[in-house]
């Protein structure tokens, strides 16, 4: 069983801090897409900051595969 996170960064450096940060925590990159949003007339946002979306995937192991991987010295 895995799970699946969706987060989203404004700007390159806050992409890498939060990949760098959701690695340390056992996540994994699986697909990420970028995109620049200048102004929208529902929200009011803007920038001229690239927005990244990444969706992160952390697989769980369950007992019995640790239990083998710790037999076999893994």
């Amino acid at each position: 069983m895995s799970q699946v996170k969706v987060k989203k960064y404004k700007g390159e450096h806050a992409l890498r801090r939060g990949i760098e940060s959701m690695s340390k925590q056992g996540w994994v990159v699986q697909s990420q897409s970028s995109r620049k949003k200048v102004f929208s007339l529902l929200s009011g946002f803007f920038t001229r900051k690239q927005i990244h979306t990444v969706t992160y995937v952390r697989l769980e192991h369950d007992a019995g595969d640790q239990v083998v991987r710790a037999a076999s010295g893994g």
